[in-house]
């Protein structure tokens, strides 16, 4: 069933900033207190004190230097970082890499969930911004990710391996309250979860009734239009 609320959500995401022409080119959202943006335009950002005042200036070459120290030590950058340079990206026309960004925000949001014990009182307000990140920016970037399929599995692919790869150490900290006694355990299912979803969507997309059933439903609510160009 969630899956197949998941596969709704690319077929009727409605993007926050459609032009005159009904094409999505931005991501206009408000994530209080961590960003802002109109128009394609960042106004506010608060995320990471290496890279805010790069995100902030609109320019490529200004997000690629962000995108490079988050790529030189990802360690220990919060997902809600990695939603925001998929927002940023979006922006600047580099929509694939926003792709790419939003699935390691996602997963990285979604293992953390399950090592860290993220209903502790003192996550309120990082889970809540999680989770309009989650909708907010995905309600763009995955129904122009499904544009092509084909690609869209591979980024898939792609951001799974980057974020085995590169673990957020945060949920190891012992100031972060865990209800696993192993934490690295936890993680290690946590990962076994993602493999196993990511599987799921690919042999869904392979069934060609189902292909053909998911084109039809963007088709009649013109996300393609929208999104594909």
């Amino acid at each position: 069933m969630k899956f197949l609320k998941f596969l709704m959500t690319l077929c009727l995401g409605i993007g926050s900033a459609a032009a005159n022409d009904g094409k999505v080119r931005s991501i206009d959202i408000y994530v209080t207190p961590y960003y802002s943006a109109n128009a394609g335009k960042a106004e506010y950002v608060k995320v990471y004190d290496k890279i805010d005042n790069l995100l902030l200036s609109g320019k490529v070459e200004d997000f690629k230097k962000a995108e490079k120290i988050v790529e030189d030590a990802p360690q220990m950058v919060s997902p809600i970082t990695l939603f925001v340079l998929s927002a940023r990206a979006y922006d600047l026309g580099l929509r694939d890499e926003a792709v790419f960004w939003f699935y390691n925000a996602k997963n990285r949001a979604i293992l953390l969930r399950g090592v860290i014990n993220l209903d502790d009182d003192r996550f309120f307000e990082v889970k809540s911004a999680i989770g309009a990140f989650i909708k907010l920016v995905g309600d763009v970037v995955n129904p122009y990710a499904f544009c092509d399929i084909k690609k869209q599995q591979d980024i898939v692919a792609k951001s799974l391996e980057w974020s085995k790869a590169n673990v957020y150490e945060a949920m190891f900290l012992p100031e972060f309250p865990s209800l696993h006694e192993d934490r690295k355990v936890a993680l290690a299912k946590g990962i076994e979860a993602l493999e196993a979803r990511n599987k799921k969507e690919k042999e869904h997309f392979e069934d060609e009734t189902n292909l053909e059933t998911f084109k039809a439903l963007r088709k009649a609510n013109n996300i393609d239009e929208k999104f594909c160009f």
